[in-house]
């Protein structure tokens, strides 16, 4: 289904208020809300750097009094450009980026979006390093924006290092996970057409090799202690990773692997002595059957169950279970509780077999129980 997104900016330098109330009378349902620094401006960024939650807050209310939903966040870009050679500045970039994911998280925005960058030639920075520099802030930003559940999107533009279809299909080449959001004046500047740009995508569509997806990118940034976690749909005909990237994952001290699918290669997986939680095995590689590795370091389903980057998972031969970090307290005291009171109901159960006083048990097995207890055996 194809949904049409009104934008905040489009009238000039007005309120969000008012910009909300034309988006509304001209029968919009969603809005891509601007906060730039120059005409950007219906939401400020020096703001929302201050106060994030009351800035969200109040972009909520005001979208919800105009029954508008919230689709992408243009931030376009801070005071430079994002890859401007000067590292200072790029890490005055990436301060504030984080902010602004901050509040679009809070806010409930699905996107962010940035321009990638230009050539600073008077800075004496070449085409390519410019394209160099874009991808390494964009990694980071695409990092960034994963943590807080936020897709990182460019817009590719006139001028910009994504000048040409081909220069923005070559950027997200380099940074799995970013995203595009196109403004197609910009490619008709450029004397293109609809057939243009689409054989561009084709042609890269063809290229594209598990090398350059999210797989890889995932993996790199697994280390020792993770648990790398895979929604792959309960596909069973998709091997979302094989013995190569298995064997590095188990060399960098990944604690295990779980797929909602299936992995490939496994006579020798099995022996890696990393743990293994699979749907099953499959001789295919990870783009087969409309499954292509997209994204790492985001909110996921895996067996129908959220999972969060930074959750933690706890697996045995029974299956999985995911523990977020902010109950993790609360669950081992339980753990630890039901744990003892089970080793007493064991014993006891061994030695009598009465289940009608030890499993559960009753008040004579529970006086037992606590006298156990203080006896520390």
């Amino acid at each position: 289904m194809m949904r049409i997104a009104g934008a905040t900016f489009s009238f000039g330098p007005i309120s969000l208020e008012t910009s909300a109330t034309i988006l509304r009378d001209l029968g919009f349902s969603w809005a891509d809300v601007g906060a730039g620094w120059s005409n950007y401006q219906q939401v400020l960024p020096e703001e929302t750097l201050g106060d994030p939650s009351g800035q969200a807050d109040r972009v909520c209310r005001v979208m919800d009094e105009h029954g508008l939903r919230i689709s992408e966040l243009f931030v376009m870009q801070f005071e430079h450009a994002i890859n401007h050679p000067t590292p200072g500045s790029r890490r005055t970039t990436l301060e504030r980026f984080r902010g602004m994911t901050v509040f679009a998280q809070q806010a409930g925005f699905e996107s962010i979006m940035m321009i990638p960058g230009s050539v600073h030639e008077d800075l004496g920075q070449s085409a390519q390093g410019a394209f160099d520099t874009s991808v390494e802030v964009l990694r980071e930003m695409v990092r960034i924006a994963g943590d807080h559940a936020v897709q990182c999107n460019i817009e590719p533009c006139v001028g910009s290092v994504a000048h040409a279809p081909a220069d923005a299909l070559a950027l997200c080449a380099a940074v799995p996970g970013l995203g595009l959001t196109l403004d197609y004046a910009h490619q008709v500047q450029l004397g293109l057409g609809r057939e243009d740009i689409a054989a561009a995508a084709e042609q890269e569509a063809e290229e594209a090799n598990e090398s350059t997806s999210a797989l890889w990118a995932a993996c790199i940034a697994t280390g020792r202690g993770h648990v790398l976690v895979v929604d792959a749909r309960a596909n069973m005909q998709t091997g979302c990773l094989g013995d190569m990237l298995m064997t590095a994952l188990h060399a960098k001290g990944a604690a295990g692997l779980v797929v909602d699918g299936c992995v490939r290669d496994t006579p020798h997986a099995k022996n890696l002595g990393m743990p293994l939680f699979l749907r099953g095995a499959t001789p295919h590689n990870a783009g087969h059957f409309e499954m292509y590795p997209w994204d790492h370091n985001v909110p996921i389903g895996c067996g129908g169950i959220l999972i969060m980057p930074g959750d933690i998972i706890v697996g045995d031969d029974d299956g999985v279970v995911v523990v977020p970090p902010s109950v993790a307290p609360k669950v081992i005291d339980y753990c630890s509780n039901r744990e003892q009171r089970e080793v007493f109901e064991r014993m006891k159960l061994k030695e009598t077999g009465l289940i009608e006083k030890y499993y559960p048990m009753n008040e004579e097995g529970q006086r037992e129980y606590e006298q156990w207890l203080k006896e520390g055996k």
